[in-house]
């Protein structure tokens, strides 16, 4: 690698370094040999960069691959403790957290209820979880280099401002600058069905596919856009908002969403004069479970839930060509009971029907997300900060 002019010999060092690092990251466990033939480096150069690397704390030693020659070659990986980060699932119920490493695994996990009055209420609360799980885990608080939060909301990118919320506490309020400031580390805030996409893709069933959407379905419906295996945002990151009254009206007419699920649910058990002794609540767990154990009425309500939740996802695939449709939240796991139904109704609606698959992830995919995305993020701000 050869330095511009006037570049230092530590910076070209850090430089070096940082390669063999990516690449190891990438391909672990890796031998020095077979990073050389990665980066292009000499071996001689990448022995002084794994060493520069080893002194960090970034990388170690691993065992090679299993039922393969090693031939006496020393591997590496990258150090799970090099690094750890805090992962949020906020919403108006309650905040999951998780602390993850730098391998992307949990060293700890809590979950308490939203009891929050102001949105700096939940900015403490969520440092405090921080500590709590610092503690649990026994990881020191100052090995903590990010903080990652998915929620109900369209986080312009521009500003980081948190709009369109179904969490109103937080409407208007700049929550990754908050954080950042009461964690004393960067903060990063995403749209929570946008880092459930990216769960979907890193570790369920849209593993390995490049155009999908995952489409939430509870109280509020949205769609997570992957194209060409990146999340579409939007310039006002509110792409699919499929489901987002211009006024505030409660939920559009015809949605999926729990609280208009509610009111058709109530029509139809009354159409069928079943509201005077319903067998079941009109709320989709209740219906859900009764259409499971072959009741007529629930089965008509599912039905309509699932024509509904096919003309959503028909909004998506009129505009953009995807290969996958991914439902999700809290009535969309559910909806491998009518997942047939949908399939038919969306192929009724779109010239290219996209396979529809109900989510596999029994992790809440929105943390699951922000462990995939956090950990490059927690790698990179731990690499500035130990090698410049």
């Amino acid at each position: 690698m050869i330095p511009a002019k006037g570049a230092s010999l530590v910076g070209l060092r850090g430089l070096n370094a940082r390669a063999v690092l990516s690449v190891i990251r990438a391909r672990a466990p890796i031998s020095r040999a077979q990073v050389s033939r990665e980066v292009g480096l000499t071996r001689p150069t990448v022995a002084a960069a794994m060493e520069t690397l080893l002194r960090a704390g970034l990388v170690r030693e691993a065992p090679p691959i299993d039922n393969q020659p090693s031939f006496g070659a020393t591997f590496f990986e990258p150090a799970p403790d090099a690094a750890y980060f805090a992962a949020f699932d906020i919403d108006r119920r309650q905040c999951r957290a998780v602390l993850v490493d730098a391998w992307g695994q949990v060293a700890a996990s809590g979950d308490a209820a939203g009891t929050n009055r102001t949105p700096e209420d939940l900015v403490a609360h969520a440092a405090g979880v921080t500590r709590e799980l610092c503690q649990q885990a026994e990881v020191a608080e100052d090995r903590v280099v990010l903080a990652i939060a998915g929620v109900p909301a369209a986080v312009d990118p521009r500003d980081g401002m948190v709009r369109l919320s179904a969490y109103r506490l937080i409407e208007g309020f700049p929550l990754g600058q908050a954080l950042s400031e009461a964690m004393s580390v960067p903060a990063v805030v995403h749209n929570d069905t946008n880092l459930a996409a990216v769960g979907e893709r890193a570790e369920g069933v849209a593993w390995g596919v490049s155009d999908f959407a995952y489409i939430t379905v509870g109280r509020s419906v949205g769609a997570g856009i992957v194209l060409r295996g990146e999340v579409m945002a939007g310039y006002h990151g509110a792409s699919g908002e499929i489901d987002t009254p211009i006024t505030d009206t409660g939920f559009l007419p015809g949605s999926p969403a729990a609280d208009a699920f509610a009111v058709f649910a109530r029509e139809i058990m009354a159409a069928h004069g079943t509201g005077a002794k319903p067998k079941f609540s009109p709320t989709p767990a209740s219906v859900f479970a009764a259409a499971r154990r072959g009741n007529e009425v629930a089965k008509a309500i599912v039905t309509e839930e699932a024509k509904r939740i096919a003309e959503r996802a028909a909004l998506v695939c009129r505009v953009v060509d995807i290969e996958l449709v991914v439902l999700g939240g809290g009535i969309g796991r559910h909806c491998d009971l009518i997942l047939d139904q949908i399939r038919a109704s969306l192929a009724t609606q779109v010239r290219y029907p996209p396979r529809v698959e109900v989510s596999p992830l029994t992790q809440p995919p929105v943390l699951v997300g922000a462990r995939a995305v956090g950990v490059d993020l927690a790698l990179d701000a731990v690499t500035s900060a130990k090698l410049g």
